[in-house]
Order: structure tokens, then C-alpha cells, then sequence
């Protein structure tokens, strides 16, 4: 910590040149207090602002920054104890790949986030035939890596039953992706349906500063519309992650609004811990779990997107 208290150009001048200089050949931490109470001094506007050192104008604030870099840095070195490591071994995506949902849904599988029950069919026949060994309608879904909005297109179908029904919905998404220019039919996707609950999202993405972030909010397909979401720069705790949640506006209806039941906080907060851990391995640069529903007993991840960073 250097407390420069009186600005005498040109001896201030040159000692924060000094400063500036050799913070360039040491990775130690440098503060700066400039205690001037004018501020317009060139060795301060110019010099300490225009460079690298962090800066400060009184030692409330210097000493506040210190402590957090010490506590942030005192947590980090804990982190991989309060993170869960994968459940077993994990496929990395390719380096700038977009992962289709079968292959997204694969990943946060492997760090313990729950999915839905589903059979990745390759054509109309084998739909039929997985569609039987579900109780009941089933959710059909198309595949295609290149195509994000899937019920934008139509290609998200609820309450399929029967054979007639699954053939012809297979080869209603068949006739929609060959009209998506760049887009290749990777397969039908029957889901078991799921009925109730809260849907949220969960996910990572990249900010130009922070690097990896976790985002939390209101999911379905009204996300974008809505806009409730807080975000999180890793590493956090469970406690940040119970913070992070109850944080938006649409939090209520996660604890029982109007009669309904409350959502299991621990599970949402479960699964936020996993993507957190997710984006501390630098596995995607880009996730959305959307949406990942809120049930009384569990949350279960109903759709992904994922964009890999790097290799395994």
C-alpha cells in the first residue's frame, strides 16, 4: 500500500512514474492512495488512471478492497471442497462446437444434473416403437444442433399418442428442418411429459470482464420477455446460490404462491452449484437449461443448449 499524501509536482510526478514502472515487472499487488483532495493533478488523472494499479482516494476504501481480495482469494482455495466433482467421466465438447440437446443433456448428466427419461430415435419407426414404452402420451422432440428455438418452429410437440400421431409429427419436423437453411436433421427425441412446477433457467455465459458467470431466472418460453435473471461470477457458495435466487422478482411463486406447493430450494440450488462447477472447469463457454422445472421433490432439466470451449 503506498500513500502518496501530498501531490508536489515534480516529485509527485516521478514517483508515481516509478510506481507505474515497476508494478509492470512484479505480479505483488500495488494500492495506491492519492491523498490530494483535488483530484485534477496530472500525475493522478493521467499517469495512476491511465495505468494498471488499482487506485484509491482515502484508506476506508483501500484497506475495504484489500480485505475483499483477501477473503475472494481465502475462498477460492477452498472452492473444489464445496463443489461436487463430476459423478463419472465427462465428454468436453470440441472447442467452439454447438452441442444438440441430446449431447448437452450428456454433459450436465455427467455433474449431477437431473433430466427427463429420453430415447433418441432415428427414424419414424423407431419413435413409434420407443413412444410405446412410455405410459401414456409422450413429448416428441426434433434434433438439430444448428437450430436453438425449437418451439419457435414448431418442432416441440406435447401430448403425442399413438402410432399415427408420432409418424406424422416425425415427418412434420423432418419437412421443417430441411426448410432451415444449414440445419441437419439429427433425429427425434421422445421425452417423457411432465406436468407442474416452476420453470426456471440455469445457465453460463461470457462476460467481456468477469469471464464465466452462472445466470439464474424465470425460464420457459417467456424468458426473454420477462428478463428475470441475477448473475453470479463463480466461485460462490451454497449460501450465495440460495441469495442469487431468492433474488428475483418472480421468487414467490418458487415458495408457494396462491396455495401452490413450495419448489425444493435445495435442488434448485443443487443444480446451480453443478453448472457453477461446470463453468469452473471451463468446460462450455456457453449453457442454457431451459427450462430446468421446479418441483415439490426435485428439479429436472427439460431442455439444453451448450457451445464448448476446449477439449477434454
Amino acid at each position: 500500500v503506498v500513500p502518496i499524501t501530498g501531490a508536489f509536482p515534480p516529485m509527485s510526478d516521478k514517483f508515481v512514474a516509478d510506481l507505474v514502472a515497476v508494478s509492470e515487472t512484479t505480479d505483488k499487488p500495488i494500492c495506491v492512495v492519492w491523498g490530494s483532495p483535488s483530484g485534477t493533478e496530472d500525475a493522478y488523472r493521467v499517469a495512476l488512471l491511465g495505468s494498471q494499479l488499482p487506485v484509491f482516494r482515502t484508506f476506508g476504501n483501500c484497506v475495504g478492497a484489500i480485505r475483499a481480495y483477501l477473503d475472494y482469494h481465502a475462498f477460492a482455495d477452498r472452492i473444489d471442497d464445496l463443489l461436487d466433482p463430476p459423478a463419472g467421466p465427462v465428454r468436453m465438447p470440441a472447442p467452439g462446437a454447438v452441442l444438440n440437446e441430446v449431447a448437452s443433456k450428456a454433459l450436465l448428466a455427467g455433474y449431477g444434473v437431473p433430466l427427463t427419461r429420453d430415447v433418441l430415435c432415428a427414424d419414424a419407426d423407431d419413435a413409434v416403437a420407443a413412444a410405446a414404452g412410455f405410459s401414456g402420451p409422450v413429448v416428441l422432440k426434433a434434433v438439430s444442433a444448428a437450430i436453438t428455438h425449437k418451439s419457435d418452429l414448431g418442432l416441440v410437440r406435447l401430448g403425442v399418442a399413438g402410432e399415427a400421431a408420432v409418424r406424422e409429427t416425425v415427418a412434420d419436423f423432418e419437412r421443417i428442418v430441411a426448410g432451415q437453411p444449414g440445419a441437419g436433421y439429427e433425429g427425434t427425441l421422445v421425452c417423457e411429459p411432465l406436468s407442474g412446477g416452476v420453470e426456471t433457467v440455469v445457465g453460463i455465459a461470457t462476460d467481456a470482464v468477469f469471464g464465466p458467470v452462472v445466470m439464474f431466472g424465470l425460464g420457459g418460453v417467456a424468458v426473454e420477455v420477462y428478463r428475470d435473471a441475477t448473475f453470479r461470477v463463480p466461485p460462490f457458495s451454497r449460501a450465495e446460490a440460495h441469495r442469487m435466487i431468492a433474488e428475483v422478482r418472480g421468487f414467490p411463486l418458487l415458495t408457494g404462491h396462491r396455495g401452490a406447493p413450495p419448489a425444493d430450494l435445495e435442488a434448485l440450488v443443487d443444480a446451480v452449484m453443478a453448472v457453477q462447477r461446470l463453468a469452473q472447469d471451463g468446460a462450455v463457454t456457453e449453457l442454457d437449461i431451459n427450462p430446468l422445472v421446479a418441483l415439490p421433490d426435485r428439479v429436472v432439466a427439460l431442455d439444453a443448449l451448450a457451445r464448448g470451449v476446449r477439449d477434454a
